[in-house]
Parts: C-alpha cells; sequence; structure tokens
C-alpha cells in the first residue's frame, strides 16, 4: 500500500473521493437531489413561489431553473414538472427587502424578452 503524506497546508476535503488513472484522487462534489414539484391547474409562477418561498418575486428564479421547458413565463401550462431553485444559490429570504428587489429586478429583466 503506498503511503500518502499531506503538508500542513492542504486541506483535507470530506467528499466523494475516486482515483483517477495517474494514482492521484480526484474529488468530486456530491450530487445534491433536485427538489421537483407538477405545476397545479390554477396556478402560475408567481402564485407558486408565494407558496414555497414566500414572495411572489421569486418566480424569477423558478423560471430560470426551467428555463429550457418554459419558452414563455407568463404562459405555463399546469402538469409542468417543475425544478425548484435553492434558496442559498439564488439568497431567496422573503425577510429581506433587498433579496425580494433583487428578484423583482431580474424578473423585470427577464419580461421585456416576451
Amino acid at each position: 500500500m503506498d503511503s500518502v503524506s499531506f503538508s500542513e497546508k492542504e486541506p483535507i476535503v470530506a467528499q466523494s473521493a475516486i482515483p483517477s488513472q495517474r494514482g492521484a484522487v480526484a474529488v468530486l462534489p456530491q450530487e445534491q437531489e433536485m427538489e421537483k414539484i407538477t405545476l397545479p391547474e390554477g396556478k402560475t409562477l408567481r402564485l407558486l413561489a408565494l407558496d414555497i418561498f414566500g414572495d411572489r418575486e421569486f418566480w424569477v428564479y423558478i423560471y430560470l431553473e426551467n428555463k429550457d421547458k418554459i419558452p414563455n413565463p407568463n404562459k405555463v401550462p399546469a402538469g409542468t414538472v417543475l425544478v425548484l431553485p435553492d434558496r442559498s444559490v439564488y439568497s431567496i429570504n422573503a425577510a429581506d427587502p433587498h433579496s425580494v428587489a433583487k428578484a423583482k429586478s431580474l424578473g423585470n429583466e427577464v419580461l421585456m424578452r416576451f
């Protein structure tokens, strides 16, 4: 068995490690399960965002996560399976006025394309 040494400056990473062809170890991040939801009849992205994230303005992040299957965010058919955005990635916080304002501004930019 080969011995492996680390200098004091090298951090030890607690993630999945896969041996590479040269004997070194490649570190891969843990794959996170994406949360999905089916858009109910009578719901819009805005209403879904209000229910899930506490403010309608966060609809834009749902759209961005699913823009490959949503040609127009104003017309999303019921029954569409949507990936929900990770709150930490987009800093989604309904109690933070800056977070809501940022989402609103981005939403306005997106809507100008339609």
